[in-house]
């Protein structure tokens, strides 16, 4: 199987168990909500593909950088006034397997485990990751104010 470069954001809706308990019902519109206006535009506006969703979270991948940060970065600003929605995504540069619609590999794991680790209101940082002394890229983004807020 042929391995490929790509940047890979995992994202995951925070406190979604929590959310579910709480009110079903509220918290299922506002996935829903989130899924078909917000999530899927923006990642083909900025030249992703959704690999898959899985209730509250997704598995991306984009053939650039530049353009995954520029998604995550837009997904954080629609949301901003969001009154029930917070995401958080983790974004990790690595080599994936294309199998069966899916993707496989180190660079799936490592995005997983950053949006794991990741702040909704973290700021950007370089981060070192992994057992052997490399620096990968690891980002995280910040909620900002909509102008003239």
């Amino acid at each position: 199987m042929q391995q490929r470069l790509v940047a890979i954001p995992a994202a995951d809706i925070v406190g979604y168990s929590r959310m579910m308990a709480d009110d079903q019902n509220q918290t299922l519109v506002a996935l829903r909500s989130i899924r078909s206006e917000l999530f899927g535009e923006l990642v083909t506006d900025h030249h992703g593909t959704v690999i898959k969703s899985m209730g509250d979270g997704w598995l991306v991948e984009f053939g650039s950088a530049v353009d995954t940060v520029k998604c995550g970065m837009a997904i954080q600003d629609r949301l901003v006034a969001h009154e029930t929605i917070k995401i958080r995504i983790g974004i990790h540069i690595g080599d994936v397997t294309h199998k069966d619609e899916d993707i496989f590999g180190d660079g799936v794991n490592v995005a997983a485990r950053l949006e794991a680790i990741t702040a909704p209101e973290a700021s950007p940082s370089l981060t070192p990751c992994g057992p052997q002394p490399r620096w990968d890229i690891c980002t995280f983004f910040r909620r900002r104010r909509p102008s003239g807020a």
